[in-house]
């Protein structure tokens, strides 16, 4: 604290209680945004362009076979067989006629021909205990049912592994995942951005003494300024935008890093600001007890009150 001002000192925290009151607010901030995301989600979906660009690319997904329509929504074929009471064979076979269908004809009209090339290679390279299960033309070797597990796990992993993607290369269908993708970035964005100002900037500005978020409330923490007094809502807004920025989308953005940074400098400061604190000039002091002043002159009517 500065000379002027030193009568107001303040016992610094300690870092186990900084740590609770910075866990709590993330918390609170992960339960806000999902609430948040979960109604922007919903708001989302009754847009025009959502239902139609889920209409275009749910078209083509039917259109390739390898998904289906089920109760009102398109779903894998994978998760379909799943659901049927059938035998390995019959699964396998259902497999098969699909991605035949899908290498032979569907493909090839979206002007994908190396597709089916790729598949047959895969079924002659494909082999269990030494012994291929596939002639040079692509054709089973084997309609002994003991060989029906093994056929089953081909189809099953080339499904999933191979034939999804192959479907992503289709133009269409690939802009209309990048278009929702980007939308439900956006939709997340927003959510925890709104959620982030909401425990970090309306909370604390609820807090006429100690600009305080509720992980700070119940750790007993209080913010003030290098005069010991109170931080104003300009400072506590320039210290929310450097956080936001900084610390929020920099951890985000950068694994983390911006995270390590000020848990470093909180530990090892004897003072415990973090470096938006630091930045912005605000300190984190314990106010169990010593209560929080807005200014000087608040200060001096409770002096004059207590004499």
């Amino acid at each position: 604290m500065t000379e002027e001002t030193k009568e107001l000192t303040y016992q610094t925290p300690l870092f186990s209680r900084i740590l609770f009151s910075a866990f709590f607010d993330l918390f609170l901030l992960f339960l806000l945004g999902s609430a948040l995301l979960f109604g922007a989600h919903n708001v989302l979906k009754t847009t025009s362009s959502f239902q139609d660009t889920i209409a275009l690319r749910e078209e083509t997904q039917t259109a390739s076979k390898l998904y289906l329509p089920n109760e009102g929504r398109v779903i894998t074929l994978s998760e379909y067989l799943d659901g049927q009471d059938i035998t390995k064979k019959e699964k396998g076979d259902a497999y098969e006629e699909t991605l035949d269908f899908f290498y032979e004809v569907f493909l090839p009209e979206h002007s994908i021909q190396d597709g089916a090339a790729a598949y047959q290679e895969d079924k002659v390279a494909y082999f269990v205990q030494d012994l291929p299960l596939f002639d040079e033309n692509g054709h089973r070797l084997y309609t002994n049912p003991d060989y029906d597990e093994a056929y089953l796990t081909f189809f099953e992993d080339h499904y999933q592994t191979k034939a999804l993607g192959y479907l992503e290369r289709i133009p269409t269908y690939a802009s209309s995942t990048r278009f929702l993708l980007l939308m439900e970035l956006s939709a997340a964005a927003i959510a925890f951005s709104l959620a982030h100002a909401i425990v970090y900037l309306a909370i604390p500005l609820s807090f006429s003494r100690g600009k305080k978020t509720l992980g700070m409330k119940l750790a007993h923490l209080s913010s003030v300024g290098k005069n010991g007094f109170s931080i104003s809502w300009q400072r506590q807004f320039v210290l929310w935008l450097f956080q936001f920025v900084f610390l929020f989308w920099g951890s985000l953005l950068a694994f983390l890093l911006s995270l390590g940074i000020t848990l470093t400098m909180q530990i090892t400061r004897k003072d415990r600001q973090g470096v938006d604190q630091y930045v912005v000039g605000v300190y984190p002091v314990d106010d169990q007890e010593r209560r929080i002043f807005k200014n000087g002159i608040e200060l001096a009517a409770y002096e004059c009150k207590k004499d």
